[in-house]
């Protein structure tokens, strides 16, 4: 199992006419294979598409009020950036953690998708 975030960005005009984006984080979980191949090849500030489906978990935190949080459970995912072969790696950037049947942490790597059609 492996746990991180990804960045999408939504840009729009305000009533002067600047250009303002806004970023939206969302936690995503993958398994598996999925979830070996992300630990290993996902890195900080690559670009990755990723379809999958919501799950919403529900608790109470410890004065009893309700809590949840959306993630999105990764099924499909294509990496978006050239291979490693072509470019020059980030010496400061360091594979996701991955951890076998750990609980949902909040170890997080920011994925960034910009400009993307499919966000």
């Amino acid at each position: 199992m492996v746990n991180f975030t990804v960045a999408t960005n939504s840009q729009y005009k305000n009533a002067k006419g600047e250009l303002i984006t806004e970023p939206e984080y969302h936690k995503c979980t993958a398994y598996g294979n999925n979830a070996d191949t992300l630990g290993k090849y996902l890195t900080k500030g690559k670009k990755i598409y990723i379809e999958g489906k919501l799950r919403t978990r529900r608790r109470n935190d410890t004065n009893g009020n309700p809590r949840q949080a959306t993630e999105i459970i990764v099924q499909t995912f294509i990496f978006l950036d050239p291979k490693a072969d072509d470019r020059i790696e980030d010496p400061d950037s360091e594979p996701i953690k991955q951890e076998e049947f750990a609980p949902v942490q909040d170890d997080t790597a920011y994925i960034h998708a910009d400009n993307h059609p499919a966000f």
